[in-house]
């Protein structure tokens, strides 16, 4: 994390800004210097937060690449239950 991010971050928890449990999942294709990129990343539904953002190379994309995600999320997030709404305008096949 960069400096301005650990700054907005302080400024959430400052706030009280939290995740609530209800979590949407998008999905997006990324053209970076003509090479493709996924971006995965899990929203707070109420609040529009940012949970977790990863961008990987289009060719490290495979059936286990979102199941890993999401589980690597899970560990990290401490709500007591969890529900996705799956937001995905991909064409790769799952």
């Amino acid at each position: 994390m960069d400096k301005k991010e650990k700054e907005i971050g302080e400024m959430i928890k400052e706030l009280g800004i939290e995740p609530e449990g209800l979590y949407h999942y998008d999905e997006q294709v990324l053209w970076v210097n003509t090479e493709i990129k996924l971006r995965m990343t899990i929203l707070c539904a109420t609040t529009n937060l940012i949970i977790s953002d990863e961008i990987i190379n289009a060719e490290n994309f495979n059936k286990n690449t979102i199941k890993k995600f999401l589980k690597k999320i899970f560990k990290s997030l401490e709500a007591k239950s969890y529900c996705f709404r799956w937001i995905s305008s991909l064409s790769f096949n799952y």
